[in-house]
């Protein structure tokens, strides 16, 4: 695979005997660790950072976490990973390929040549410009550029020969080059080299100009408007030179940037305005100058590149950033004869070849390893499950004890069960021996929804439907539902999963001469609130006649029961089999509530309606029954809110 000298690897068990010391040394040895586990992980980063080196640190799971802290780049996976991983990393892999840090290292060396190139370009520039100046008032001379043509050169190298180096490509040695130090400066000897190289020449050439023109008897306007093309020529040809930073510039790949032609474009059709332009003429105080002229910047601008490049080919050889520049140098010597004897088009057919055949054996590669990863979770999971069959004990057949005599104490009746009452006693104790129970209360004021529900009231009647608080109630419930799917749910242990009901089926509780009864409303979420104030009432009639079969109180996904009208602060019923949760509405009443209106405290009398939510605790705790009934709560306070939900 590539990994190290392929002969070489150390096992988790053997670096657990290890001490801090001893792993230090290993791990400059080693590259390959086999079942390693997360504590080793965090052992062998640590190493490494001991010993002077960057380390980068890949994980997925939350035992990884601690290892991608402390690693200088934490690189967690996005679509296997775990939240706890993501969050301690630096990086995050959205498509869990590992080919993607190489595009990223890429990318990142790209930038930061790419900023390298623009300051190694934007110093020179400004600093010739100080050169001149400088010089000038050394030498007691006229000044030859104006503080404000100084003011045109900026913008106009800045705006676009400076950003067309901010487009460069990806260099061809890029991902040749060793890592560079962590604490090595951005500008190195052989930047600060050039950049002085660089200020003197193009300096001295724009000062030269100038006063050579002073010299033939050109004007003072004249004159200037030379020496600021001179000045501007030397920077558009700078800027082909500073594209490659050690190689040749007029190499393959000078074309590849377009923003750097559409600059110098740009550039250019910018100095033919200002040297021929009356305006500019007037607000720079420049002149036209002869066509003929413009040899002298141009042969500037061409001595600065060709100096320029001729100190690549020997200075830099001299003068090397303690970067990898160095040793780029001595691979680019090590290249077999035939590699350098062989045609650009060749070369470049053979590196695409090989990139294609690299490209595959790595596609091969990953696909192995998921094939891998996958067999070893599989079996993980069979084992896991198979020891805990043989760890959890058989249920124990607990005898229930026999019922005492209860006649020796005085007289007693035997009542029989109705067949509703029996069914309901026996889908109770179902529910109570198998679902963990927790509760969860709140207090909604509804007072401004008894005004809403009193003044359409009337309306509802006239069309043959009873508009009660229960209506208003299941509506609400049906939009916290949607957003918390969990408790519109059932859990199969046997398979350990959750399902999630995208129907809405509620069974609400009607009190009959039988028992507690629970016919169930269909599509819920498909009916608005006169809907279901035409079709509750005459189910609960349906329900308290017996006219109601089992069919009908089947297939509910959540229940509903409200013992209001018959008094209590609070009821806690229990959960339907097969049903996540139940929610009981007990009676509304009026009560004090304390309100601060802007620095004073008021009391007011408001309507407070009890609402407690037992769930299934396997499915949900207690942060989620909060959000679930504080969005019930919220519509219920917010009758115009509440109808917005039919």
């Amino acid at each position: 695979m590539g990994i190290g000298d392929g002969e070489k690897a150390i096992s988790g068990k053997e670096l657990e005997d290890m001490s801090d010391e001893e792993l230090r040394e290993v791990a400059m040895k080693y590259d390959v660790y086999a079942r390693t586990s997360p504590a080793h992980k965090l052992r062998l980063v640590t190493a490494l950072q001991e010993n002077g080196l960057l380390c980068a640190m890949t994980g997925d799971g939350v035992n990884d976490a601690p290892a991608l802290k402390k690693a200088n780049i934490g690189i967690a996976m996005g679509i296997k990973g775990t939240e706890v991983s993501k969050d301690a990393s630096e990086m995050v892999l959205v498509d869990d390929n590992f080919a993607s840090i190489v595009s990223a290292i890429e990318e990142g060396r790209t930038v930061y040549d790419n900023i390298r190139k623009t300051l190694l370009f934007l110093l020179p520039a400004n600093g010739a410009e100080a050169l001149v100046l400088m010089a000038a008032i050394l030498l007691g001379i006229v000044m030859p550029i104006t503080p404000v043509q100084i003011l045109w050169v900026n913008m106009v190298s800045a705006v676009t020969l400076a950003l067309a180096l901010t487009c460069e490509p990806m260099e061809e040695d890029v991902m040749r080059r060793p890592p560079r130090e962590p604490d090595e400066p951005i500008l190195g000897k052989d930047f600060v080299f050039r950049i002085i190289f660089v200020s003197l020449l193009s300096g001295g050439l724009t000062f030269f100009v100038f006063n050579y023109m002073l010299y033939l008897g050109v004007g003072e306007a004249e004159s200037r408007t030379l020496a600021v093309n001179t000045l501007v020529t030397g920077h558009l040809f700078y800027l082909f030179a500073c594209r490659k930073i050690h190689h040749f510039s007029l190499g393959r790949g000078f074309f590849n940037n377009k923003c750097a032609f559409t600059a110098a474009f740009t550039l250019i059709l910018l100095q033919l305005a200002f040297v021929y332009a009356p305006f500019m003429n007037e607000f720079f105080d420049t002149a036209p100058i002869t066509y003929s002229y413009w040899i002298y910047p141009l042969a500037a601008g061409v001595t600065v590149f060709s100096l320029v490049e001729l100190k690549k080919l020997v200075i830099g050889k001299l003068i090397v950033e303690e970067t990898g520049e160095e040793k780029i140098l001595e691979m680019e010597k090590e290249k077999p004869p035939e590699e350098k004897e062989m045609p650009p088009e060749k070369r470049e057919e053979r590196e695409k070849r090989e990139e294609r055949e690299k490209r595959e054996e790595r596609e091969k590669r990953e696909e192995r390893e998921e094939k891998e990863e996958r067999e070893e979770k599989e079996e993980r999971e069979e084992k896991e499950e198979r020891e805990e069959k043989e760890e959890l004990p058989a249920p124990l057949a607990i005898k229930k004890p026999a019922l005492p005599d209860f006649s020796q104490w005085g007289e007693v009746e035997r009542v029989a069960l109705q067949p509703a009452r029996l069914t309901t006693a026996k889908n109770m104790q179902l529910s109570w021996s198998e679902i963990p129970h927790a509760n969860y209360q709140d207090i909604a004021d509804i007072s401004e929804l008894e005004i809403f529900r009193r003044n359409h009231k009337a309306g509802i009647e006239n069309e043959g439907g009873v508009l009660t608080l229960s209506v208003f109630v299941i509506k609400a419930a049906v939009a916290a539902l949607k957003s918390h799917p969990g408790f519109n749910a059932s859990i199969d242990m046997e398979k350990k999963e959750i399902i999630l009901k995208r129907y809405y089926h509620i069974g609400l509780g009607v009190d009959t001469d039988q028992g507690l009864l629970i016919p169930v409303i269909r599509n819920i979420d498909r009916k608005t609130i006169t809907d279901l104030a035409m079709e509750f009432p005459a189910l609960a009639d349906k329900a308290r006649k017996g006219k109601i079969d089992s069919k009908g109180m089947s297939g509910g996904s959540f229940t509903i029961i409200n013992v209001g009208s018959m008094g209590g602060t609070g009821f806690m019923p229990i959960i339907q089999p097969h049903q996540a949760a139940v929610l009981s509405i007990s009676r509304a009443r009026f009560q004090p509530v304390v309100f601060k209106d802007k620095e004073n405290y008021r009391i007011k009398k408001r309507l407070l309606l009890p609402l407690t939510l037992r769930f299934d605790h396997r499915i949900a705790d207690g942060a989620d029954a909060a959000r679930f009934m504080n969005k019930i709560v919220s519509a219920l306070e917010n009758p115009e809110k509440l109808m917005m939900l039919t």
